[in-house]
């Protein structure tokens, strides 16, 4: 985000080990939303304003409604997560009212993003080693997934 020209990166999650991660890879706050209210301290951290670009990529519902209600007016929210049931919004208050300009990407725009992360990570604009905990075998790819649904671990590599 930042090698995008954000000049504040927040970052939520449920689980500490993620956070702690987020920091060392250079997040600004980190907020676990089990103890505190991201909307609040979103815009604590942004005097009242709320967050200009919010990408919400966990899927679950009650971040749907919270990436809505932290993002500032006329700002951009990006749904990369999938629910596993509906969710219901406020589309007059939440949307139309801020004039939030509101997209999900998947598929072919997915694409268009890994390229340009591949031209980031080959200039050397950022750095992956950072994100990269973990590396396994083939073999060992159970406890790899068991490492990832339990939240310990950033991206896992897989050796051949």
């Amino acid at each position: 985000a930042k090698s995008s020209g954000a000049s504040m990166v927040v970052s939520t999650d449920t689980r500490e080990y993620r956070l702690n991660l987020s920091k060392k890879i250079g997040v600004d706050e980190v907020i676990n939303v089990l103890s505190v209210d991201p909307v609040s301290r979103v815009r604590e951290l942004t005097d009242g304003k709320g967050a200009d670009i919010v990408i919400e990529l966990s899927g679950a519902n009650v971040a749907v409604k919270q990436a809505l209600d932290m993002a500032a007016l006329n700002g951009k929210v990006v749904f990369v997560g999938t629910t596993q049931k509906p969710t219901e919004i406020d589309t007059t208050n939440q949307i139309l009212y801020k004039e939030l300009r509101v997209s999900g990407i998947t598929g072919r725009i997915m694409f268009d993003t890994w390229y340009r992360s591949i031209m980031l990570v080959r200039n050397k604009t950022v750095d992956i080693s950072k994100v990269i905990t973990h590396k396994f075998s083939l073999d060992d790819a159970q406890k790899a997934f068991e490492l990832l649904d339990k939240g310990e671990a950033g991206k896992v590599l897989f050796i051949p």
